[in-house]
């Protein structure tokens, strides 16, 4: 959610609740605030870094086991679900998947 629309939505709010003909519109605005507030309450942002380290758990790479040549990027839960899609995308079973391997940088994963 974002808090400083909130904060600014607010701040409209108070300065029409004594003009004529606003009031109303005030009472909507901060009605809506509330709302927004009560179903989406703020929580800070991960950090990148963890939420890259988080992205990375889910990157493999695949390739045929004897034939070389291209190499998949495969999003995926496991490795199980990255076998799958390799085998599928190759059209056959002999593939080889392993998840990216991290390095000192959480933004740089050897491949």
């Amino acid at each position: 959610m974002n808090a400083e629309l909130i904060k600014l939505s607010r701040k409209a709010a108070r300065e029409w609740t004594g003009t004529d003909g606003y009031n109303q519109a005030s009472q909507l605005i901060n009605m809506l605030c509330d709302e927004l507030e009560a179903i989406a309450p703020e929580q800070p942002l991960e950090p990148k870094e963890k939420a890259y380290r988080s992205i990375a758990k889910h990157i493999f790479r695949a390739h045929r086991k004897y034939e070389g040549g291209k190499v998949l990027v495969l999003l995926a839960d496991d490795i199980r679900e990255a076998e799958k899609l390799a085998m599928m995308e190759f059209g056959t079973s002999s593939v080889f998947v392993k998840r990216v391997v991290p390095t000192a940088d959480p933004q740089v994963y050897e491949v």
